[in-house]
């Protein structure tokens, strides 16, 4: 037992020393952090970094970050931190190979004289990715909606917080893709029933079947595509892969139409897999 206490000293001093490497390990020269050593969270390890003013960010990296991710963790930390009406109890920031995620745990969070602290008990969530979006839930009563959208500032991410928080109905009608699809669904179904009485039997036998649903179908997927239409036979391989594979992410279904020889970009996968299958 003698030998225990050098054991757990020597334990400790190897903690230390390696979460002295680690915060060490990115570069943080000419940024607005200094590395203040590390804090085990939820089975994870973050770098503590220092703001200079009082702030605080845990960092941990899934991927090594390259300098243009660390400045681009620097530039949404203190555009976050200016923020007139919130002000964070913690800040958190995970580095993945395809992504930046930071989540920002509320102290206060008022909007137009509005408290909302309590309606986002997850955070704010930012991402930068290709673009800089937001992406978090907020609970009104007993709906929870995801607010989601381009980041572009204090004013938009707001506002979408206030308008999900004060009137969830009105907000799902307005922003969630899913809502307008029912409602041509719906609009679909009462042109046909209109049809049928106008026509008749026998007018609606001649009918092409399903023309009004393909019709909507078009422009939707269009709309989604900036305007631009997707070729139909590529819509239906895709459909096609989807429904031999239910469980087929975007990502494997654009490699899986890329071995077949169909050209489709992300932007029309992702307008075909919400029209389609309802999923986004």
């Amino acid at each position: 037992m003698k030998g225990a206490l050098p054991m757990k000293r020597f334990a400790l001093a190897a903690a230390m020393a390696a979460a002295a490497l680690a915060a060490a390990a990115y570069d943080l020269s000419g940024s607005i952090f200094t590395a203040q050593g590390e804090r085990a969270e939820e089975g994870r390890t973050f770098a503590v970094l220092a703001d200079g003013s009082g702030g605080e960010l845990l960092f941990f990296a899934e991927a090594e970050p390259d300098p243009a991710r660390m400045k681009a963790l620097e530039a949404l930390y203190e555009s976050a931190r200016s923020w007139p009406g919130f002000a964070a109890a913690s800040v958190r920031a995970v580095n993945y190979p395809d992504r930046l995620q930071i989540v920002l745990i509320p102290e206060r969070f008022e909007v137009e004289g509005t408290d909302l602290v309590q309606a986002v008990p997850s955070g704010i969530q930012l991402f930068r990715g290709a673009a800089t979006e937001y992406d978090f839930k907020v609970k009104s009563g007993q709906s929870v909606l995801r607010v989601r959208g381009a980041y572009t500032g204090w004013d938009e991410l707001s506002a979408a917080a206030l308008a999900a928080y004060r009137d969830p109905a009105a907000f799902i009608q307005a922003r969630d893709p899913l809502y307008v699809l029912k409602r041509f669904a719906e609009l679909e179904a009462k042109v046909a029933a209109l049809e049928g009485i106008l026509l008749g039997p026998a007018g609606a036998e001649g009918a092409p079947a399903g023309d009004g649903a393909s019709r909507i179908e078009r422009s939707l997927l269009a709309a989604l595509n900036g305007g631009v239409p997707i070729a139909e036979a590529s819509v239906a391989k895709l459909v096609e892969l989807k429904r031999s594979e239910p469980s087929l992410s975007q990502k494997s279904a654009a490699l899986a139409l890329k071995a077949a020889g169909v050209k489709m970009s992300a932007k029309e996968i992702s307008a075909v897999y919400l029209v389609k299958f309802g999923e986004y």
